[in-house]
């Protein structure tokens, strides 16, 4: 597990993340007061941040991170006034948590014993924003496109793309390095130790490609995703994972960017994608 070494850098992503979160719920909940969908997501939400704390996925400031990152999510995506959970954003979060989790805690005696592994008090808030915050700025942007417009459907296309990615670098790092493959450095073939910035192995790669459709599928049934659709946020969240592996090899093998940047740049970049060519997939 590479470390970030940059924590202005994890600040910054931090607050980029939060506070805009913070704005758009309150907004929302003002402009729109104590709906049905409101109230269920924020206590959703809430259930959600005291899981991932009591399951030791995240310190408590990372989970309280969490639950306000979950609470956009949900309500940036939920049709307002009374819409179903289940439509929302909030079940491709959790399939992301759960893959995620599963491939951190894969083998972790053997990541331990390399000194790969994550810390066992789980994410801090920096990395929680860091993979979260792209798709959360996403569902808040683009909040008030309206339930059947173009715009909402980009909306959703964003933030699968950056669950994608944000699924499948996670799985590809962490089960490239339980498993210890073959690990070539992406911009020059070059054979590394697992764990390198940059390195990409094809267990790992094949591993993360995997969950990243896992997600996209749920998202898709989610969010009313056609399958054409799906498949470009899936091909969007791999890109970004070879996207995050040129920025390892490059800016962060030169500590010119932390992890946690790497992680933000890289969901971003899926999400981006996801806004420039998804218009082509409406009609």
């Amino acid at each position: 597990m590479r470390v970030a070494t940059h924590p202005r850098q994890s600040f910054a992503i931090t607050g980029l993340t939060l506070l805009p979160c913070f704005i758009f719920l309150a907004y929302i909940l003002v402009r729109l007061g104590p709906t049905h969908a409101n109230f269920l997501g924020l206590g959703i939400s809430f259930i959600f941040a005291l899981l991932v704390w009591l399951v030791r996925s995240a310190t408590a400031h990372a989970a309280a991170a969490g639950g306000l990152i979950a609470a956009t999510l949900y309500l940036g995506t939920v049709r307002q006034p009374d819409g179903y959970w289940w439509q929302t954003a909030f079940l491709p979060l959790i399939a992301l948590l759960l893959l995620t989790l599963f491939s951190t805690r894969f083998r972790r005696n053997k990541k331990e014993q390399l000194g790969l592994a994550e810390a066992r008090t789980g994410r801090n808030a920096g990395q929680v924003c860091a993979n979260l915050g792209a798709a959360a700025l996403a569902a808040a942007i683009f909040a008030y496109s309206g339930a059947s417009s173009r715009l909402h459907t980009i909306e959703m296309l964003a933030v699968t793309a950056a669950f994608v990615e944000a699924t499948a670098d996670t799985m590809s790092s962490e089960i490239g390095q339980a498993i210890q493959g073959k690990t070539i450095l992406l911009t020059s073939g070059q054979i590394v130790s697992p764990g390198t910035d940059g390195g990409m192995s094809v267990a790992g790669t094949l591993a993360g490609c995997a969950g990243g459709a896992v997600v996209a599928a749920v998202s898709g049934i989610c969010m009313g995703l056609r399958t054409q659709q799906a498949l470009f946020c899936w091909l969007a969240g791999v890109a970004g994972i070879f996207f995050d592996s040129w920025l390892g090899a490059t800016l962060e093998r030169k500590h010119l960017l932390g992890n946690d940047a790497v992680n933000f740049f890289s969901t971003s970049f899926s999400a981006l994608l996801a806004v420039i060519f998804g218009p082509l997939l409406l009609h």
